[in-house]
Order: structure tokens, then C-alpha cells, then sequence
């Protein structure tokens, strides 16, 4: 059986992202071993069995505890703020769901400088990528239901405000996921737990054509395109504009209800696969896990 010098060996040797297989012959027996070779790169996810906030290295390298969290149920999402090194993240503080930014020196202080009149619980952070505004989640009672519906922050936490939009919608709006350029913005319309994505045109007030059955929109960070999961637990890919989405994962139920990331290039999509945080690619759909992180979810790469 390769030692385990000898696969990280093997593992160095490898010149692309993928699943590898290194066959070794000794005194007339042969022995298999797979392993996956990954991008250098740090994400930041939820540990939900320690209740933590953490960054981790693709390869389980370098796990660093951020901060303590507790998820009222909605999730936690941590994200990073572009262009900085804090972190922004949803939690509980009673008697609310909330939330936080946290700064470098692992320090959380609330987001909302002043929590307006009506609202209540906060959650399913999305910043912008040009560091503008930050899509949340939010319970309002200006919306026509007592429900999450979708508002929006300016990073320095202030003038927040209900999208006009989704005032009168008799459904829940969350989990957003504004465009690159912000201009747009995917989200969940749920009835009775039915999740649906659509996507607004924040300019106009409107929204897009495209409504397909779906949950956690995830827009990549090079345009047009959308990642969803489907009832299923399929993940898929759409055009903003439509009209038929490609499945790149087949579901397994492990993906139901987990958030999930784009690499920063749009080639990978990091996801809850059934043995924990899996990679695939989007075009080739080859799918790389990566042992040892089978407790974290709802990562975010920058």
C-alpha cells in the first residue's frame, strides 16, 4: 500500500484538478488508491456540528476557527466582503435572528447600524461584488406576508430598505444572489415550502421571464449563468434568461437544502456532495470530493 509520503508524493506530480488513481506493485501484489488533487486555495464555511465558523484550505489544510455561531434555522451563509478581509454572516442572538460582521480580529459586531421600525429577523446575506449593497432576507411587516422577503444594505450597513418589488408578493422572497454587476439579482419566491427561482431586474422593478422550479441560486462570478438545486437535490445551471437549465449533478438528497459556491474562474462549483464538500466541474462535470470536511456546509471561495 503507497505510504502516505508517497501520496502526497503522487499528489504533487498531478497537473490539474481532479481524481487521480495510483496503482503500486510490490513482491507480486498490487494495491489501488485514489486521491484528489485541488486548487491552492482558502474557503470560509459553517462547521455545524461545532457550531463555528471556519476557514479551511481545499486540501483540510490550515483550519482556522473565525468565530462561535448559532443558526436559528434559516442558515448562517458566511461570505466574505469583497475587497476586504471581513467576514459577514447571519446568526442567532435572541430574541433575533441577526446579522454580523466580523473583522479581522475575529471580532463580530451587528451589521445594521439601526434596525428599522417592523423588522425582526435578518438573514441569507449576498454582497455585491463592486462592494456596494448587501441582499438579505428579512422579516418585515411592510411585506404582505409576516415572512422573509427581500431587502437591501449599503455595505457600511445603513439605509436599508424593502425592494418594491416584493411589497405586495403574497410569497416569501430570499436566498439572493445579486449578478456580478449587481444590476440583477436571483432569488427563491417559496409558497407553502415551494421553492421557485426568478430573477429581478433591480434597475426596472421587474422581473425576468425565467421561473423554474429551484432553490439557492448561486450566480457565477463571470455572468450570465445561474447554479440551482433542484427538488431533487440535482444541481443544475440556467441562463438568466432561459430557458431550459443542464444538470451537472445528478441528486443523491445530500444536496437538498445546502448552499453552495462557484469557484472564482466559473470552471467549479464546491458543493455538499454525500461524503461532505465536493467539487465539479461545470462543463466536464468531473466531480472531485475532499475527504475530512464532511461537517461543513454552505461554503463561500473568493
Amino acid at each position: 500500500t503507497p505510504s502516505p509520503t508517497s501520496l502526497l508524493r503522487a499528489s504533487a506530480l498531478a497537473t490539474a484538478t481532479g481524481r487521480y488513481t495510483v496503482v503500486a506493485t510490490a513482491a507480486g501484489v498490487t494495491d489501488t488508491i485514489r486521491f484528489s488533487a485541488v486548487p491552492e486555495a482558502t474557503i470560509l464555511a459553517h462547521d455545524r456540528s461545532r457550531g463555528e465558523i471556519v476557514t479551511i484550505g481545499l486540501d483540510g489544510s490550515n483550519r482556522r476557527v473565525q468565530t462561535r455561531v448559532t443558526d436559528g434555522g434559516i442558515g448562517v451563509r458566511p461570505r466574505w466582503v469583497p475587497g476586504r478581509s471581513t467576514v459577514i454572516y447571519s446568526g442567532y442572538a435572541e430574541p433575533f435572528q441577526s446579522v454580523f460582521l466580523l473583522d479581522s480580529a475575529g471580532t463580530p459586531r451587528p451589521f445594521v447600524n439601526s434596525r428599522p421600525p417592523g423588522i425582526s429577523h435578518m438573514a441569507d446575506v449576498a454582497p455585491v461584488a463592486d462592494g456596494s449593497w448587501v441582499y438579505l432576507a428579512a422579516y418585515d411587516s411592510n411585506c404582505a406576508t409576516l415572512e422573509y422577503c427581500l431587502h437591501r444594505v449599503r455595505m457600511d450597513g445603513t439605509a436599508m430598505e424593502l425592494l418594491p418589488a416584493v411589497r405586495g408578493r403574497p410569497e416569501q422572497t430570499v436566498r439572493p444572489s445579486p449578478s456580478p454587476d449587481g444590476r440583477r439579482v436571483a432569488l427563491n419566491t417559496l409558497i407553502a415550502g415551494i421553492a421557485r427561482l426568478r430573477v429581478l431586474d433591480v434597475v426596472t422593478g421587474a422581473f425576468l421571464p425565467l421561473d423554474v422550479p429551484g432553490a439557492f441560486p448561486q450566480w457565477a462570478p463571470t455572468g450570465e449563468m445561474i447554479a440551482f438545486l433542484e427538488g431533487d437535490g440535482s444541481l443544475s445551471v440556467v441562463n438568466a434568461g432561459g430557458p431550459t437549465p443542464r444538470r451537472i449533478v445528478d441528486g443523491t438528497g445530500y444536496l437538498a437544502g445546502r448552499a453552495f459556491t462557484w469557484s472564482p474562474d466559473g470552471a467549479w462549483i464546491l458543493y455538499n456532495g454525500e461524503q461532505g464538500l465536493t467539487l465539479v466541474h461545470v462543463l466536464e462535470r468531473t466531480v472531485v470530493p475532499l475527504p475530512g470536511m464532511g461537517n461543513l456546509v454552505e461554503p463561500s471561495w473568493r
